[in-house]
């Protein structure tokens, strides 16, 4: 099952489903706002992609927090990050053997072969 999880108004999620239509590949999208995601399955995708990569340093929700609430989302990413999923980089494509943080047409070119 291939997974893609972001929000319905951010612009690269956009962009991300509309590629993977016109690619013709079945996907199930979740959106953040109407759904939570699980500790669980951020856990999984800060395993299998690794923190520098899901964590979105650039968001506005990092940039507002002080040095002390950032320790504490390093410290622990996986609960600090489906509580405020503004903190991570979007979208998410969750395939059985692949976690991509963020949309790049050659990535997504690659991993499907397209």
């Amino acid at each position: 099952m291939i997974r893609l999880y972001g929000i319905g108004n951010c612009d690269t999620c956009r962009k991300a489903r509309r590629w993977l239509s016109s690619a013709g590949i079945d996907f199930e999208w979740q959106d953040f706002d109407r759904h939570s995601v699980e500790v669980e399955t951020v856990a999984r995708w800060l395993d299998t992609a690794g923190l520098e990569t899901l964590l979105n340093k650039q968001s506005k929700a990092w940039r507002e927090l002080t040095d002390d609430q950032r320790a504490a989302v390093t410290a622990s990413p996986a609960s600090a990050m489906a509580q405020q999923v503004r903190l991570i980089k979007r979208p998410v494509l969750e395939t059985s053997n692949a976690v991509i943080a963020g949309f790049s047409t050659a990535r997504y070119a690659a991993l499907f072969d397209a």
